[in-house]
């Protein structure tokens, strides 16, 4: 996945996502589908008092952000 896209969502310059992940200041959460959802993940990212949540299907693209 693009650092780009985390970055973005959660107000940080791209470049400084693996670094923040790597020291613990960039929680994730991982979400299997099941049911209709089957093959589908809920990708969640913490940073302070923000909060990005993607949605990625069976190709690894992203379908939906919030």
């Amino acid at each position: 996945m693009e650092t780009s896209i985390i970055g973005n969502g959660l107000g940080m310059e791209p470049s400084q996502v693996q670094a923040r992940l790597q020291e613990g200041k960039i929680s994730t959460l991982c979400e299997r589908g099941i049911g209709e959802d089957e093959g589908r993940y809920r990708l969640t990212f913490y940073f302070g008092k923000r909060r990005l949540r993607l949605v990625i299907d069976t190709d690894g693209s992203v379908t939906e952000s919030a």
